[in-house]
C-alpha cells in the first residue's frame, strides 16, 4: 500500500468490515511527515486478547485498533483511552449505516476520567516529581547526561500530573500540548521555555517552578520537613495520619 486512502480502500473491500473511525491529528489525505495515523475498525471478528495492530504505510507508522459492534456497546470501554474518543473523530466508512447511533451510545455511557485524584495518587505524584528533582540536585557537573535525562522525563510526566490533579480528560500528548496552549498559556510558554534550554542550572530552576504551579492544586510536592506516606497495594484510609504514626512509633517523637 503507498497511501493512507489506499489502506482504507482495502478495508473496505473487506466484507467483515462494518465500519472505520478515523481519530488524531492526521487526516486521510496527510501524507507530510512526522506522526501516525489512527484509526478504528469496527469488523466482524476481534480474536480475544488483542486489541491493536501496528504497520507502516509508506513512511507513516499506522496505529489499527480493532473493535467489534459489542465493543461498542460495552458498559466500560476495551480501552479508556481510545474509545471515549471514538464520537469526536470522522467516521470514515459505515457499511450499515449505524455509526452515527452508536457514537451517540458511547458518548452517554463513557467518559473520559474525570474523577478526583486519591489521596494515594496524590502522594505518589507529589513524591515523584520531588524525588527527581533530588537525584538531579547538585549532580550538573557529575553527571549532566543523567540530569538532563530524568529532567526531560520527568516534563512529560508533569503534563500527566498537571491534567490529573486538576480532573481534566488527558487524550493524549498532542491534545494536552493543544489545551495548555489555549487554556493555560504560562505553563505551555514555561515547557517550551523548558525545552530550548541548555544549561542545566535554569533548567533546573525552571523545572521547579513548574513543579510547583503543575501540583498548586495538591499543595505543590512534597516538602522539605513533610513526612509523606506512599501507598502499597492494599487499601488504606488516611494514609498520611498513618505515615505519622509510624513514624512516632519508629523513632519515639514527632519529627521536628
Amino acid at each position: 500500500m503507498e497511501s493512507l486512502q489506499e489502506l482504507v480502500n482495502s478495508l473496505i473491500q473487506n466484507p467483515n468490515v462494518i465500519g472505520i473511525i478515523r481519530y488524531g491529528s492526521r487526516k486521510l489525505d496527510d501524507l507530510s511527515p512526522g506522526g501516525d495515523f489512527d484509526i478504528v475498525v469496527i469488523s466482524n471478528m476481534r480474536p480475544k486478547g488483542l486489541e491493536s495492530i501496528h504497520f507502516d504505510v509508506g513512511d507513516i507508522p499506522i496505529d489499527l485498533s480493532l473493535r467489534r459492534l459489542e465493543d461498542l456497546r460495552r458498559d466500560q470501554p476495551l480501552s479508556p483511552t481510545i474509545d471515549p474518543l471514538l464520537p469526536k473523530g470522522e467516521i470514515l466508512f459505515d457499511r450499515q449505516g449505524i455509526l452515527n447511533k452508536e457514537m451517540e451510545g458511547i458518548q452517554t455511557r463513557w467518559k473520559m476520567e474525570t474523577s478526583a485524584p486519591t489521596e494515594e495518587e496524590m502522594a505518589l505524584r507529589k513524591f515523584g516529581h520531588r524525588h527527581v528533582l533530588d537525584k538531579v540536585r547538585h549532580r550538573f557537573e557529575s553527571n549532566p547526561l543523567l540530569c538532563h535525562f530524568l529532567l526531560s522525563e520527568d516534563m512529560y510526566w508533569k503534563v500527566i500530573s498537571y491534567f490529573s490533579v486538576r480532573s481534566i480528560p488527558y487524550e493524549g500528548e498532542s491534545a494536552a500540548l493543544i489545551w495548555l496552549k489555549a487554556n493555560d498559556p504560562k505553563i505551555y510558554s514555561l515547557i517550551e521555555h523548558f525545552y530550548a534550554l541548555t544549561d542545566l542550572s535554569k533548567k533546573f530552576q525552571l523545572s521547579e517552578q513548574l513543579t510547583d504551579l503543575v501540583l498548586a492544586p495538591i499543595e505543590g510536592p512534597w516538602k522539605k520537613g513533610e513526612i509523606l506516606a506512599l501507598p502499597s497495594d492494599e487499601e488504606v484510609t488516611d494514609l498520611q495520619a498513618m505515615g505519622k504514626s509510624v513514624y512516632v512509633h519508629l523513632f519515639g517523637r514527632a519529627p521536628e
